[in-house]
């Protein structure tokens, strides 16, 4: 019986994230970078000959470039991934099929977190870990939108009772937000700083156990975000440094707006926790000495000032809105 109810709770997650991709199927204007350049590179394919001419005149980042380019990697990745079933089931459902692909790999994350939680702190506080999760709306709506990197980062930073262990899952920690803040959120260096002070801190790792795999996934960073965003936008470019150039150097991020200090606790959290925040506090207060390896940097980071990062404002797109991408390929 308790078998089949810790697979039934697996289950939901991933389910409800289908769910809420059936329902609400398009695209919100801050999602349509990534959703139409995967149209754009499965319908139109990557040229080798005449690149900037084929790109130009099919490509819609061309036309609506934004404020800061975006990186290519996860639309390269999804269309990657969804061409064979795309190419099986048919265009006409593609954008389905990648929403679904995406959405699936971020379930498995949260996955990997909750599977994290048993080991460290038993299948009780597994199970209500997937019930907090299956009852709140904005983690599984987005799941199918946007790479969630940070989540499958803070599950290697759930205790671990052996110290070596515990010393891996934190250089991966490490590793992956560094990937992250270099290929697709320059703003997540905040949180990348905060996990490392605290693993100096507090668990007292050394330092060169930070560093190292710091430096060695940056530069892994560079050398694939690069050369592929250089290719896409056919110009030498590493995106997330104009997009951290625009938003902390210039500034200009506040010409879209700027939410005050507290808007993380104020505004967003209670909307998160909206429904299940009762049953967290219970949980998560049974043990919250703990917690603190995931708790004190998200906290730390979200006391931090921020700004919405910036892009032209554009209709709302899906795989079939725009005429233009819709164009037979040369």
């Amino acid at each position: 019986m308790g078998n089949a109810i810790d697979i039934l709770l697996s289950l939901s997650i991933p389910a409800l994230v289908i769910e809420n991709l059936l329902v609400a199927p398009y695209t919100k204007v801050e999602e349509s970078f990534n959703i139409q350049a995967t149209h754009d590179i499965l319908a139109y394919g990557t040229p080798t000959s005449n690149v900037y001419d084929r790109l130009s005149s099919h490509y819609d980042h061309f036309d609506f470039p934004g404020a800061v380019p975006r990186t290519f990697l996860g639309p390269v990745f999804l269309a990657g991934i969804s061409q064979p079933l795309v190419a099986l089931v048919g265009f006409q459902y593609a954008q389905f099929i990648v929403r679904a692909l995406l959405g699936l790999a971020n379930s498995a994350a949260l996955l990997v977190f909750k599977q994290n939680i048993e080991k460290a702190f038993g299948k009780s506080a597994a199970r209500w870990y997937a019930l907090l999760q299956a009852s709140q709306f904005h983690i599984l709506f987005y799941a199918s939108r946007r790479f969630q990197i940070s989540t499958l980062a803070f599950s290697q930073l759930v205790p671990h009772p052996d110290p070596k262990k515990q010393e891996l899952r934190f250089k991966v920690a490490i590793a992956l937000l560094t990937m992250a803040t270099a290929i697709f959120r320059s703003e997540l260096a905040i949180l990348m700083v905060t996990v490392a002070l605290y693993g100096l801190l507090v668990p007292r790792i050394p330092p060169t156990q930070i560093i190292k795999p710091f430096l060695a996934f940056f530069a892994l960073a560079l050398l694939v975000s690069v050369p592929i965003d250089s290719y896409f936008w056919q110009k030498p470019l590493w995106p997330e440094l104009w997009g951290f150039y625009y938003n902390a150097v210039l500034g200009s991020s506040s010409d879209w707006g700027v939410s005050p200090w507290h808007w993380y606790f104020t505004s967003a959290l209670p909307k998160i926790l909206s429904g299940s925040s009762r049953s967290s506090r219970l949980r998560c207060g049974m043990r919250a000495r703990r917690n603190r390896p995931v708790r004190w940097p998200c906290l730390a980071c979200s006391s931090s000032p921020s700004t919405p990062s910036s892009r032209t404002r554009r209709p709302a797109s899906s795989f079939t809105s725009r005429p233009r991408s819709l164009r037979p390929r040369r």
